[in-house]
């Protein structure tokens, strides 16, 4: 759908992710369908290989996106401007970010999984786009999923743990 990117126009963009056939670099490319240019907006090497997400959200603002990395050894959250600077990591710690599953543009939150408790439960969290206020969303032992509407007010939240079944609840953000 049209959006802005940077200084450009409001013009169709596409993102791609390319990988080499050793699956060692990855590219994050901006494709323009009108002029069929394409900018490399980020590139990560690794020296083993590098597993790809779906943890790519573009902000509303047309300038940034958030960006999942392992590159501190611990898969994260990374702020990124369109021109491929990194402004600033926004998870840390000694665990992994398993998937965004939302943005709020108004509040600025960002909701996702971690295995911040244990390696084998996820658990939904959220934390402001600066890093600095995160909580967990459930305080139920076991791991959680979400899916959340397009505006992030409201989400389908599954839970389950070794003495519960799943569970499906909808909640408000």
């Amino acid at each position: 759908h049209p959006m802005q990117i940077g200084s450009d126009t409001k013009l169709p963009v596409l993102s791609i992710q390319r990988m080499n056939r050793l699956q060692n670099k990855l590219e994050l490319l901006l494709a323009y369908p009108y002029s069929g240019q394409t900018k490399t907006i980020l590139t990560e090497t690794s020296s083993s290989y590098i597993e790809i997400s779906d943890n790519l959200t573009f902000l509303p603002n047309g300038n940034d996106f958030i960006w999942s990395s392992d590159t501190d050894g611990y898969n994260h959250l990374y702020l990124y401007s369109v021109d491929g600077s990194m402004l600033y990591q926004i998870t840390k710690g000694n665990w992994d970010v398993t998937g965004i599953k939302g943005y709020d543009d108004k509040k600025q939150i960002i909701y996702y999984t971690s295995t911040e408790i244990s390696p084998t439960n996820e658990n939904l969290y959220s934390v402001s786009l600066d890093g600095q206020i995160k909580k967990k969303l459930s305080p139920i032992p076991g791991s959680d999923d979400a899916e959340f509407n397009s505006t992030c007010t409201y989400y389908i939240h599954t839970y389950t743990n070794a003495n519960r079944p799943h569970v499906t609840t909808l909640r408000t953000a």
